[in-house]
């Protein structure tokens, strides 16, 4: 009899084993790869807010408080409840972008922001991202930028100054990481 119960315990490992194989072997040629499935679920990301302007060519809208989120094929933009193409977005309008690529301007180009790794982060800390424009710059690198919850000031280098204008948008992430713990 225990030969029986081993030889069927055998057997119900090996099934189990099968299935997972299967699922693991329908996820690889269904294109559903852990890659593919992480980068879904980032993009299907919804974004509200007001359009400020909008960049036709590039198609990238550009939010009141500075946010840039470019359509791809995937992207579905509601306005007034509609869905809506770039093209037809006015300034003014209340909109909810699904699936869009959070883009900022770079030397004329718009590159994808994509937030740094989990491991730059320490352990206990708080990233978030701040969208705002800048408002006044000073010569000696002063810059004020001003978000939805208020005005701070950053000081950069003086050559990094001069290449800013009033109304450019900022992108600030910041991290606030606890004071590391001391001998005593």
């Amino acid at each position: 009899m225990g030969d029986s119960t081993q030889w069927g315990e055998s057997r119900m490992r090996r099934n189990a084993c099968t299935v997972v194989l299967v699922f693991a072997l329908f996820g690889m040629f269904s294109g559903n790869s852990g890659k593919a499935n992480a980068q879904t679920a980032v993009q299907a990301q919804e974004t509200t807010g007001v359009v400020a302007r909008v960049d036709q060519r590039a198609n990238v809208v550009i939010l009141d408080d500075g946010r840039m989120i470019r359509a791809t094929p995937a992207t579905v933009i509601m306005a007034g409840g509609s869905p809506a193409a770039v093209a037809s977005l006015k300034p003014g309008t209340m909109v909810v972008i699904r699936s869009g690529e959070p883009v900022a301007l770079s030397g004329g180009q718009y590159v994808v922001v994509s937030d740094s790794p989990a491991a730059s982060v320490p352990v206990g800390a708080i990233r978030t991202r701040v969208f705002g424009r800048v408002k006044d710059i000073d010569r000696d690198g002063d810059v004020k930028i001003e978000t939805q919850s208020g005005t701070f000031h950053v000081r950069i280098s003086p050559d990094a100054a001069r290449t800013l204008k009033d109304g450019d948008t900022a992108t600030i992430d910041v991290i606030i990481a606890p004071p590391a713990p001391t001998a005593r």
